[in-house]
């Protein structure tokens, strides 16, 4: 099974899975390693969201899991919260 690049799984193990019923089934993704690495601190703007985040700063909206995943406090990301301070991967 291909993993796209540019896929928050690019890079990671694929695991064959076996069901409750004993029988192979497709092969699903290893979960993410969170590294948390090098980042920079960004305010959050009013109407932003992790997409518009990521295109504004990767050029690339499809990026917005990298933010996502480096914030896993933040527990709705579709209302983020004007003047709040989240970290951005800075790759």
């Amino acid at each position: 099974m291909a993993i796209l690049v540019g896929s928050r799984y690019m890079g990671q193990a694929v695991v064959p899975v076996t069901n409750s019923d004993g029988k192979n089934v497709t092969a699903v993704y290893a979960p993410p390693q969170v590294s948390p690495g090098p980042f920079v601190y960004y305010t959050v703007r009013a109407g932003d969201r992790w997409d518009i985040i990521a295109s504004m700063l990767y050029g690339v909206p499809d990026y917005w899991w990298k933010i996502a995943r480096i914030n896993p406090e933040v527990f709705y990301p579709e209302n983020l919260i004007p003047g709040s301070i989240i970290r951005i991967p800075a790759a």
